[in-house]
């Protein structure tokens, strides 16, 4: 029994060292080029992340037998999401220069959308409206800076059993009208009930909000111009991408 307990012990170390020495490796590198960078993409962001995993392959595989005991391909990436999801917190958390990056990329569909194709989609009925019409029509108002509009139509989705996610586009919402204590409540509703884990890394840009008392770019939807591009030059946001599908 004892010799389990250690081996058990073992591994957990063995496992939290390979995590913290790659997030702390790839966070300080990572900041480091962001801030010497002038980036017009996030392929080189994920390029530099990827080359910084490959050349530490070694504790990746530890890790991801220490955590999974396997190192199988699929192993390894899932341990490899793990440091990237970890990475971007402590990124969040510690490098400026990332952190306004991240807080305004969200906003780049929006901007892709024009005034008038805004209004047609906000236009639109249902004969019989579901949650999951409410939901989309919600980030159309959003888009239109008709925050409490939007925020109605998210309560509607609701009332009407829509998705878990929901909950995130409100906290969204609420911490774009600078409420972060409301926000941070709905994003950790989010996390429990939806089960998606990069609603973390939106917890934590929240929780520094909250501490900073909220960067010029939380304070209003119209931010700079700033935040990565494909390579063919279109903003491209994992939360916001499918904006006129939205699923809530």
């Amino acid at each position: 029994m004892k010799q389990l307990l250690f081996i058990t012990c073992l591994c957990i170390s063995i496992n939290t060292f390979s995590q913290d020495s790659l997030v702390n490796l790839c966070s300080k590198k990572l900041c480091d080029y962001i801030h010497a960078s002038s980036l017009q993409s996030e392929d080189p962001f994920l390029g530099y992340f990827s080359d910084l995993v490959k050349a530490n392959q070694s504790l990746v595989v530890t890790g991801a037998i220490s955590l999974y005991h396997d190192s199988s391909g699929k192993r390894n990436d899932e341990f490899v999401d793990l440091v990237k999801r970890k990475t971007i917190i402590r990124l969040i958390e510690t490098c400026d220069s990332f952190y306004v990056i991240f807080d305004s990329l969200r906003y780049a569909e929006m901007r892709q959308l024009s005034h008038d194709e805004l209004m047609k989609e906000v236009r639109k009925t249902a004969r019989t409206p579901t949650g999951s019409f409410y939901t989309r029509r919600a980030l159309y108002y959003f888009a239109l800076g008709e925050l409490d509009t939007a925020l109605t139509d998210l309560d509607m989705a609701l009332a009407l059993g829509s998705n878990p996610r929901t909950y995130f586009y409100k906290a969204w919402i609420m911490e774009a009208k600078g409420d972060y204590k409301s926000a941070l409540a709905l994003y950790n509703r989010s996390l429990a009930e939806s089960g998606e884990e990069d609603d973390a890394m939106y917890i934590a840009l929240i929780k520094r909000k909250m501490k900073e008392e909220g960067p010029v770019l939380a304070k209003k939807i119209e931010v700079p111009e700033t935040g990565f591009k494909t390579q063919k030059g279109k903003k491209k946001n994992k939360k916001t991408e499918g904006f006129a599908e939205a699923q809530p």
